[in-house]
C-alpha cells in the first residue's frame, strides 16, 4: 500500500499533514451548498423518485446531477454505485452502500464535493472490484467533515483512487473515519504503490505541494 497513508492514525484536533500546506487551497475551493434533498438509496430503482430529486439513472448506477445542491443520503443498498455529476454537497445520514462490478460506492468523478458526516450517524461505503469506497480520482477535490462515523472499504483505496490509479486532493477535517484499501492500495490515498504527484487545479487556485491533509477527527487508515 502507499506508505504515506497505510497504518497511520490521527487523533482529536492535532494537525498532522500527509502533504504540505493544502488548507488554504481547500478553504478557497469549499462551496456553500443549499436546497438540501434527502435521498433514500433503497429506492434507487424508482426512476420517477430519483428524477424528482435531481438524480439521473436507476438501478445500480445513479448520478447526483444538480450543481450546488446538498444531497442527504440515507438507507441501505447492497448493489449501488453513486457518482457526482457536478460540484455539490453530500451528507451521509446513516447510509450503507455496497457497489458491484468494479465501481466505487461513492465516486466524486472529477468534481469538487464536500461530504459531511451527520452527528450521531454511522455510515459505510464499500467499493467492489477495482473501485474505492469513497473514490477521489485525478482532478477530484474532497472535503470530508462532520461529527459522524464513516467506514470506507475499497478494492482500490478506502478513500482515494481506484485500484491502479492516483488519487485527487483530499482534506479531512473531522469525523470518526476508518478507511481500508484493497491489495496494493492505500487506506487513504492512491490505488497503487506510487508517491503523490502534483495535479492541475482550476484557474485562479493555488496548487498544493501535496494532495492529502488531515486537520481533525479520529482517522484510521489501513492498506
Amino acid at each position: 500500500a502507499a506508505g504515506y497513508s497505510t497504518g497511520m492514525k490521527w487523533q482529536g484536533s492535532k494537525t498532522r499533514w500527509v502533504g504540505i500546506a493544502v488548507a488554504a487551497f481547500f478553504a478557497v475551493l469549499a462551496p456553500c451548498f443549499a436546497d438540501g434533498r434527502v435521498v433514500d438509496v433503497s429506492r434507487a430503482g424508482d426512476a420517477a423518485y430519483l428524477d424528482g430529486l435531481g438524480i439521473s439513472g436507476e438501478g445500480n448506477r445513479i448520478v447526483l446531477r444538480d450543481e450546488g445542491i446538498t444531497y442527504t443520503l440515507t438507507g441501505t443498498n447492497t448493489n449501488l454505485s453513486i457518482a457526482a455529476g457536478a460540484s455539490l454537497g453530500v451528507e451521509l445520514g446513516g447510509v450503507d452502500v455496497q457497489s458491484s462490478g468494479d465501481f466505487a460506492a461513492l465516486d466524486l468523478a472529477g468534481h469538487a464535493v464536500e461530504v459531511s458526516l451527520l452527528a450521531g450517524t454511522s455510515n459505510r461505503l464499500a467499493g467492489c472490484g477495482l473501485g474505492a469506497g469513497l473514490q477521489v480520482g485525478t482532478g477530484a477535490f474532497l472535503i470530508l467533515a462532520g461529527e459522524g462515523e464513516l467506514t470506507a472499504v475499497g478494492g482500490g483505496a478506502g478513500i482515494g483512487g481506484a485500484r491502479g490509479t492516483n488519487c485527487g486532493n483530499i482534506w479531512i477535517k473531522g469525523g470518526t473515519v476508518t478507511a481500508t484499501g484493497g491489495r496494493g492500495s492505500a487506506g487513504i490515498g492512491d490505488g497503487r504503490r506510487n508517491p503523490p504527484a502534483v495535479l492541475p487545479v482550476p484557474k485562479g487556485l493555488r496548487a498544493p505541494s501535496r494532495r492529502i491533509a488531515i486537520s481533525g477527527g479520529t482517522i484510521t487508515a489501513k492498506g
